[in-house]
């Protein structure tokens, strides 16, 4: 049973990911990536005072 809802997520986010090519290149994108580059949120050094 879990495998059947794991396999439905896998089959909707692939889904979200298609519609997503169609609205927006990937080489757009990665320019909005690289452009955040300096804007890191920190998530290493918060997991590491957290443990």
């Amino acid at each position: 049973m879990s495998a059947d809802i794991l396999n439905r997520i896998v089959e909707v986010k692939w889904d979200e990911i298609a519609a997503a090519k169609l609205k927006r290149s990937l080489t757009s994108q990665r320019e909005e990536a690289e452009g955040r580059k300096g804007q890191q949120r920190g998530f290493e050094r918060a997991l590491r005072t957290k443990v």
